[in-house]
């Protein structure tokens, strides 16, 4: 009788673990020659969200920041080093 009593195992369907979040996506590497929005951002001590909105509406600004104006939307936001959007956008973060 004590086996007729003992509890069947649990249902291993409706526990089974939901998939977790995987961590940020793998960053490529990045040449020597290349200067990245993240680098900037961690020079300036500035969020790189908020440097990507400002950056965005200074790319309108074609007559102040004629070298940011030529950045292609979709494009990543890294410049090689030299580049004249490097100063424009140095200017554009620290306001």
């Amino acid at each position: 009788m004590t086996d007729a009593l003992q509890a069947a195992p649990p249902d291993t369907t409706t526990t089974a673990k939901k998939p977790t979040k995987t961590a940020k996506k793998p960053t490529k590497p990045v040449g020597t020659n290349v200067v990245t929005l993240r680098q900037l951002c961690t020079e300036l001590k500035i969020d790189s969200t908020l440097a990507r909105i400002k950056l965005r509406s200074a790319m309108g600004d074609a007559k102040n920041f004629p070298a940011l104006a030529k950045h292609k939307k979709g494009a990543s936001w890294e410049w090689k080093k030299g580049d004249a959007a490097i100063k424009e956008v140095r200017a554009v973060l620290k306001d």
